[in-house]
């Protein structure tokens, strides 16, 4: 059942994308007709009496009020805990700047004809200085600078003053400008280094995390290993082939999906022991060669 799932993943994860878009745009007009069951933005929103709340704009309150309520800081809990057991799935499965970004950088590779970039893991700890960089500049300075870049916010607060006042802010330019330079880029670097949604999301990585694991004894009998379509299949330009993809990966399995076509050597587990067993086979394979 899990690699049915797996390898028509990139249907299932379109699919979830479109509707989160959905979302955003109906729940304004929903309000415009007093319906207010769903209500808010991506910064935060609210079903019913549960309320979900973006977990770097707590973290930005604590730094720069030194207190919170109680509701909020719970708000922001609930997204920590669905990143901390299936990763950031928010990023690759419902973030509307993700799908963009997505969506611009096939385009400018179809455009300029590149197949790949290079596939170097970022080292482990880089996200959490840029992280932990980014709240001490808050803190300094006393500028609210999650609040100002979070990029899916952003997008939604835009569609929902287009439906109720009928209009857009300056925000829609910094969408377009960080897409122009991802595109141009070819490094997809707002998504990987620097949203503060992201980065807050890859906190909670621990080790039974679902994760993305390679059993490189089966990838050396994969017959299109030369062409690494594992590797290619990532827009982040990662290697999952190899340690360190994390907390970077958003566990879209895009490389998973392909691999299952050939060898299955890329898995996706919660299991710990089993993670463990993979990577002690594949320091036993290594050594063998």
């Amino acid at each position: 059942m899990m690699n049915n799932f797996t390898s028509n993943i990139h249907y299932f994860r379109r699919i979830s994308q479109v509707l989160a878009i959905g979302l955003i745009i109906i729940i304004p007009f929903s309000n415009l007709l007093g319906i207010h069951w769903v209500s808010g933005t991506l910064y935060s929103m609210s079903f019913g009496s549960l309320d979900f709340s973006d977990p770097s704009l707590i973290l930005q309150t604590l730094v720069l009020v030194k207190k919170i309520s109680l509701p909020f800081f719970i708000s922001g809990i609930i997204p920590l805990l669905l990143a901390m057991f299936l990763g950031k799935v928010f990023c690759s499965w419902i973030c509307p700047f993700h799908l963009l970004s997505e969506w611009a950088y096939k385009l400018i590779k179809k455009i300029k004809k590149i197949s790949s970039t290079a596939n170097k893991n970022p080292k482990r700890n880089f996200n959490l200085v840029i992280f932990f960089g980014l709240l001490l500049f808050i803190f300094l300075s006393e500028v609210p600078i999650f609040s100002l870049v979070s990029l899916p916010g952003i997008i939604s607060s835009q569609v929902a003053d287009l439906v109720i006042i009928r209009t857009l802010g300056i925000e829609i330019f910094i969408i377009i400008l960080v897409l122009l330079l991802e595109m141009f880029s070819l490094s997809r670097f707002w998504c990987k280094y620097a949203c503060p949604v992201g980065l807050s999301l890859g906190l909670t990585k621990f080790k039974n995390s679902l994760s993305i694991v390679c059993d490189s004894s089966k990838c050396g009998k994969c017959p299109q290993r030369k062409q690494n379509p594992c590797k290619t299949a990532c827009s982040f330009n990662l290697n999952p082939k190899e340690l360190g993809i994390y907390p970077v990966c958003n566990n879209c399995i895009e490389c998973v999906s392909v691999c299952n076509e050939n060898n299955g050597a890329l898995q996706l587990t919660f299991n710990l022991v089993k993670k463990t067993n993979i990577r002690n086979k594949n320091n036993n394979h290594n050594k063998g060669e």
